[in-house]
């Protein structure tokens, strides 16, 4: 069987040159020392009945060296056996990057309706523990989504039976309807029972669990949402836990509170945006931001769970093919990668698309609150301008800056 693709229109692709060509594109999100040969110490095997031929794609965090890898599942006729490599026990959620589990959603924002991608990542992924030594088995079905879970472990079967209390729940949010007017307040009040149900069944999980791995998972999603805007209770979850030696998340907590009256201050007009760099960077290779140096630069902290983010990218592609040869684009999503790279697909908004999903993200570091957040640059990397949310008049206030006449 041959594809072809565009734009090569006059050559076609056998299906194991296609997945060859898949790799190459994931092989720079692989960090420097792990590639294919790199020791492997766990395995994943098995079948996900109705899934077909595709890839399960997560991301493996060294927390010591705050680094991450993107490890990739070829699954060829529902089937699959994979070996990787992790230094410590962690969470990972494989999940697809193509739209096969794509829920959408009309959601209402100050009276605009928009179509919303992706707006439930739990619904697209299995959640595995992993740790060396560990062989897991996956079994389940992807008839209206990734319907899978692992065993293998204790903590296998304890995170699996967790995941099919939550996800029920977890389905019923992706299916509120948003745009009626007339049943918005109800749909309100159902999003309100289902997130309590949710938060009941995790709360006593950890309560009957405070020792486990998957405690502290939960509780470290909790944490980076209350340690900045309220300290106290973000302390108290760290009481709700007896961790055991070795327990990544809770010694990221410990880390995070301990350094953050370190963090910087957030960066203001007329300073110079700090250069960075990164590997994870749409259909690219390493990104430095010093790269791109002479010309105006437009940074936008976007993410596909971002409602103004989504709506406004039409006019951004439009702005973008208007003056590309004048002004640098440079997208920055706080996101997973795995409704990040979905998106893209789907969509093609073509200018330099970064993910910010590492275990010290840019966005934190710079203090962006805000979703969308941009800062024009001039050439030389000096800040002068800084939009915060959606902004009707950006597009107008930048082609002044840059002087531009229509």
């Amino acid at each position: 069987m041959e594809f072809k693709i565009n734009p090569f229109n006059n050559m076609t692709f056998s299906k194991d040159v296609i997945w060859i060509f898949l790799l190459i594109l994931l092989a720079p999100f692989s960090s420097d020392g792990q590639n294919a040969k790199a020791a492997v110490n766990f395995t994943i095997e098995g079948r996900i009945t109705d899934f077909g031929d595709g890839m399960l794609v997560g991301t493996i965090s060294d927390f010591k060296t705050n680094t991450l890898t993107l490890d990739t599942i070829l699954v060829k006729n529902d089937s699959f056996k994979h070996k990787a490599f992790v230094n410590e026990k962690q969470i990972v959620s494989y999940g697809v990057t193509d739209n096969r589990f794509a829920k959408y959603r009309k959601a209402v924002k100050d009276g605009d309706t928009v179509l919303v991608d992706f707006t439930n990542k739990k619904l697209k992924a299995i959640e595995i523990v992993v740790f060396p030594g560990v062989n897991i088995r996956v079994e389940g079905n992807a008839s209206s989504y990734l319907n899978a879970y692992s065993t293998g472990s204790p903590e296998e079967v304890k995170i699996a039976s967790l995941n099919r209390k939550l996800y029920p729940f977890r389905d019923s949010l992706s299916d509120i309807d948003y745009t009626n007017k007339q049943t918005f307040r109800y749909a309100l009040q159902q999003e309100e029972k289902f997130v309590n149900s949710i938060s009941t069944i995790e709360n006593s999980f950890i309560k009957n669990n405070p020792s486990s791995i998957i405690s502290s998972y939960l509780i470290f999603q909790r944490f980076q949402t209350f340690i900045k805007s309220n300290k106290p209770e973000a302390d108290s979850l760290l009481t709700l836990l007896k961790p055991k030696k070795g327990d990544v998340y809770y010694r990221r907590m410990i880390f995070i509170k301990n350094n953050l009256a370190e963090s910087k201050k957030a960066i203001k007009v007329g300073e110079k945006f700090p250069d960075f760099k990164t590997k994870f960077i749409y259909k690219g290779k390493n990104f430095t931001l010093n790269q791109t140096q002479g010309k105006y630069r437009l940074i936008d902290f976007w993410g596909t769970w971002c409602i103004p983010c989504v709506k406004e990218m039409p006019q951004l592609k439009q702005f973008y093919e208007k003056h590309k040869d004048s002004l640098t684009i440079i997208g920055i999503a706080n996101d997973n990668y795995q409704n990040w790279t979905a998106f893209l697909n789907k969509h093609h908004y073509n200018w330099i698309q970064l993910l910010d999903n590492g275990p010290i993200k840019l966005s934190e570091d710079l203090k962006v609150e805000v979703y969308p957040t941009k800062y024009l640059l001039d050439p030389s990397g000096k800040i002068i301008m800084i939009f915060k949310d959606a902004d009707e008049g950006i597009w107008s206030k930048i082609e002044s800056a840059l002087n531009i006449r229509h």
